[in-house]
């Protein structure tokens, strides 16, 4: 009776791990680690190459941070629509201040509408900026609070 029970509860096991979204992360955490394992040392150093790198980029993203957030040339959040995320973000060069006209680009940033944030175009934008461009960032929403119906 035992060995019954014992195999109802493997089988019932088995049947989770291949039915319940939950189940393939037992065996592919198995997997990862063996592949680890396999590796010897290497997985080792380049977890510190990786480390060593978010370390190195910290000086970039507390400037480029710093500039969104001092910057009296941005004018942030101007709504666009009456929807969730309708934002955008306008980088302006000095010029515009003075009154003179200048050139608009605008910037989208991809992310098969699944990701994806204004804020990545930071860079570009102030880089643009600089080159006397006014650089509008776009924010729109992504897929689960948006699906385009194709009938």
């Amino acid at each position: 009776m035992l060995v019954d029970c014992d195999m109802s509860i493997s089988s019932e096991a088995k049947r989770w791990a291949y039915s319940h979204p939950l189940g393939p992360i037992p065996r592919l955490t198995y997997r990862l680690f063996r592949a680890v394992l396999w590796t010897g040392p290497t997985w080792f150093l380049r977890l510190l190459r990786l480390i060593l790198f978010g370390i190195l980029l910290t000086p970039v993203w507390i400037r480029i941070g710093w500039f969104y957030v001092t910057s009296p040339n941005i004018r942030r959040n101007v709504r666009y629509g009456s929807r969730a995320r309708n934002f955008l973000d306008i980088f302006f060069p000095d010029q515009v201040l003075g009154g003179r006209r200048c050139p608009v680009v605008v910037l989208i940033s991809g992310g098969a509408w699944i990701i994806g944030y204004k804020a990545w175009g930071v860079f570009v934008a102030r880089i643009l900026m600089e080159y006397g461009l006014i650089c509008v960032l776009v924010d729109y929403r992504n897929f689960p609070q948006v699906c385009c119906n194709l009938s």
